[in-house]
């Protein structure tokens, strides 16, 4: 057996491995985009072509989990992994940083902003003191990297209510449940009363103007009351097919 008839034999050992299971993903990975050996498919992905999966499987991991369904999240889990996996290995194609750089990368973090845990900081002891410092720390870790937290956002793919959410949390970290709550629903009751039917392009433009604040001072008031706004619409909608589905039946 050749040098390269053993090394692609040594490949396949690893890939049917179940020993190490990290190790045997990677090799697996590798294999795929092997140039004389791989899959036409995966050697044809890049970047961006990617995206659309990372999403569609972030989704249907949430999907898994609301439905209660574990079986279905072990394996969306895995979905979702793997296009982590297929991603740090186009970037260490291109000499950026590899798998073990993420993990290493997530790791550190999770250590460095929770100073309550890994290291003496007795100051902080709630929730919501855990929430502000670990606000605090990532501006601090934005500065130091020259980013910009507002960027960001503004070009973030994320769903406009998490957005608006996460946005929120960020620039008032602190929150004041009871005089917020009362002045963003009257902020609410005061935008709703200048809607009106639109009858033109510019009444058009306005009630769109309007909504938007509706929107995001209702998100500003699932904050106070301390329910995820996406989960909250989302089981609207759910409860109402529910209805229509019972009648129809």
């Amino acid at each position: 057996m050749d040098k390269a008839s053993e090394e692609y034999q040594a490949s396949l050992d690893i890939c049917n491995d179940r020993s190490n299971g990290i190790t045997r993903l990677l090799e697996i990975m590798k294999r795929l985009r092997d140039k004389d050996n791989g899959c036409a498919w995966d050697l044809e992905q890049d970047y961006q072509s990617l995206v659309s999966n990372v999403i569609e499987e972030a989704y249907e991991v949430v999907e898994a989990i609301e439905s209660n369904n574990v079986n279905s999240l072990k394996e969306e889990l895995g979905d979702l992994l793997f296009g982590i996996v297929f991603l740090s290995h186009l970037a260490g194609e291109d000499k950026h940083f590899n798998f073990y750089s993420v993990v290493d990368g997530i790791a550190d973090k999770m250590i460095r902003r929770h100073p309550h845990v890994f290291a003496d900081n007795d100051d902080i002891n709630t929730v919501e003191d855990q929430i502000i410092n670990w606000e605090n720390i990532k501006k601090i870790e934005q500065r130091h990297r020259g980013s910009n937290n507002s960027d960001s956002l503004k070009n973030s793919r994320l769903p406009a209510l998490h957005l608006a959410k996460k946005w929120y949390q960020s620039v008032n970290p602190e929150i004041n449940d009871r005089e917020e709550l009362r002045a963003n629903i009257g902020e609410v009751k005061n935008i709703m009363g200048k809607l009106s039917p639109a009858k033109s392009k510019d009444s058009r433009y306005i009630n769109f103007l309007l909504m938007g604040e509706i929107l995001y001072n209702m998100v500003k008031i699932s904050r106070c009351i301390s329910v995820d706004p996406e989960a909250a619409l989302k089981n609207a909608i759910k409860t109402r097919i529910d209805r229509t589905s019972v009648a129809t039946n």
